[in-house]
């Protein structure tokens, strides 16, 4: 995913012309549909006086339906003395996910909240444009002759930029959650590294691209695959493939683990068209339907 530099959008006038004592810095990120893991750049909120957050309220960061965290981000005051309590995580009557940050004491000096480390997942129904997170909370209710007519702001968070007819999975090694077109999903088995290869279960591979059970086939060792006109056949413990008759080498195997056929995501994922990323510990692959 490639990262833009650090946006801004300040918060500062209402339709009317009145000043707000609160600025965003946002992020511009570039966010794909289908997909988890994608980071984010730091946001924070600034005051611009002091006591704009009130004590015992929340600041309830809400992102849109369709958009969650794949990963709690980190939410701390990074300059003033604005003091914040308990950060809770939890969805909303609307199904959408925030972040509940409550005001233990008000700021003397105008203060700053950041909120980093973010890394969102992008389910298929989210349009392409701008994504936001909205601030709003009872922090904010509570100070209505600061923040007149509204106590809801956006804050962007970057905008989706991806093709609706990408299909998409993702796997993380060690770990039996597994991302189809940015549904959460269990498998059975678990990605794994070996000979600095990544293997993945081949079956729950192929579901996501659209090649249902029936198109695949098991018998001594042997994997054959119908996608539509074009027939794949894997050997378990051979380093090759045959893609329409035409024998392709392989640098690592297939093998079967726990009556699981898991194999080296590139090659395959390759032969189906399909485009293979790596971050940090996910495997992320991409085809065009």
């Amino acid at each position: 995913m490639r990262r833009k530099s650090l946006g801004f959008l300040a918060i500062i006038f209402l339709a009317v012309g009145v000043f707000l004592p609160v600025a965003a810095f946002g992020a511009t990120s570039s966010l794909k549909i289908g997909l988890p893991n994608q980071q984010v750049e730091d946001i924070q909120v600034t005051e611009t006086k002091e006591e704009v957050f009130k004590k015992k309220g929340t600041l309830d960061f809400v992102l849109p339906k369709g958009v969650t965290f794949t990963s709690m981000p980190v939410v701390e005051v990074s300059d003033g003395d604005l003091k914040i309590d308990s950060i809770d995580n939890d969805f909303n009557s609307e199904g959408r996910e925030y972040i509940a940050v409550k005001v233990k004491s008000e700021s003397s000096v105008p203060s700053t909240i950041k909120i980093s480390g973010i890394r969102l997942t992008v389910d298929r129904s989210v349009p392409d444009g701008p994504v936001y997170l909205e601030l709003s909370g009872e922090a904010i209710n509570e100070t209505a002759s600061v923040f007149p007519g509204s106590d809801v702001f956006k804050i962007q968070l970057g905008e989706v930029v991806g093709l609706t007819s990408d299909q998409s999975v993702a796997f993380s090694v060690g770990s039996q959650v597994y991302y189809d077109n940015g549904q959460a999903k269990v498998m059975d088995a678990v990605p794994y590294i070996k000979d600095s290869r990544t293997f993945v279960p081949l079956r729950f591979l192929l579901n996501a691209f659209g090649i249902e059970d029936e198109a695949i086939a098991f018998d001594n060792g042997k994997v054959t695959i119908h996608k539509g006109s074009q027939t794949i056949e894997l050997f378990v413990a051979q380093k090759q493939m045959i893609s329409d008759g035409k024998t392709v080498a392989l640098d690592v195997s297939p093998e079967e683990q726990q009556g699981r056929v898991m194999l080296p995501v590139r090659a395959v994922a390759e032969i189906l068209g399909a485009q293979v990323y790596f971050a940090e510990d996910q495997i992320i692959m991409t085809m065009a339907q």
